[in-house]
């Protein structure tokens, strides 16, 4: 009986210790997938990633060459490419798309005493309709639809800010560009990167999105470009190009996922 015993004692000892080659973990990690460039959405900023406008009498010549001779862009955004309403008044956004041949849209972020601040975005066609959405005093969103390639057309949204109170007020519209899976770019003051983040994590949770700071060369800058993607979006890759003196070209590729 004692042998017995025994022997039943050390065949439970094993099969309780020994494990199963066939066991694999509840959730193994995927392998990333391939980037497909032909589902890439291509968005450039041009800026020197100041608070005031680059763009002068000698320089917007050289800008607007620039963006003449890039046709693969789907978007190409003039940061700072502010309006001046004084006496002589004057519209950068304007003059640079007559000489690249591009249809410009002026989308405001804040008032000043003797102008508008904000973004002119360029496209190589007007756009039969458009709706800029009002986020604070002077503060808009502009929403875009672009064809990526034929048969593929998405959404992407253009919205900058220079004050933490415009931040306060967007967070409904993160969560709306969420659902509707609509990535959204823009700039914004460095120092309010960390107000913006925290607002989202507290609207949205922190895995349902990613937001992305993109780093020029000059990583203190007074401003920075701001990606935020939602889970059917992936940003893949990031160039810079010098222009003209502290003037870039920042291009963000971001890709619709399958």
């Amino acid at each position: 009986m004692n042998i017995y015993s025994t022997v039943l004692f050390f065949c439970i000892f094993f099969m309780a210790c020994s494990g199963s080659d066939d066991i694999k973990p509840e959730n193994p990690e995927q392998p990333e997938k391939e980037w497909d460039k032909t589902r890439t959405a291509k968005i450039e900023f041009i800026s020197d990633l100041t608070n005031k406008s680059p763009y002068t009498e000698s320089n917007y010549s050289v800008v607007a060459s620039f963006i003449a001779s890039k046709n693969d862009r789907h978007i190409t955004i003039l940061d700072k490419a502010n309006v001046t309403f004084e006496a002589t008044r004057v519209n950068w956004g304007a003059k640079v798309a007559v000489l690249a041949e591009k249809y410009p849209v002026f989308v405001p972020v804040s008032k000043a005493s003797t102008e508008y601040i904000g973004s002119s975005v360029l496209s190589v066609a007007t756009v039969p309709q458009m709706e800029q959405i009002v986020v604070a005093k002077a503060c808009r969103m502009l929403p875009m639809s672009i064809n990526i390639k034929q048969g593929l057309a998405a959404k992407v949204a253009l919205l900058s800010f220079n004050e933490e109170s415009q931040i306060n007020a967007s967070v409904n519209l993160f969560k709306s560009a969420q659902a509707t899976s609509i990535p959204v770019v823009g700039t914004v003051n460095r120092n309010l990167m960390p107000v913006l983040k925290t607002q989202l994590e507290i609207v949205l949770g922190a895995d349902s999105y990613n937001i992305d700071i993109v780093d020029n060369v000059n990583v203190n800058t007074e401003y920075c470009v701001y990606i935020f993607s939602p889970p059917k979006w992936k940003f893949r890759d990031f160039a810079e190009t010098t222009i003209s003196g502290n003037i870039k070209s920042l291009m963000l590729q971001v890709e619709l996922l399958k």
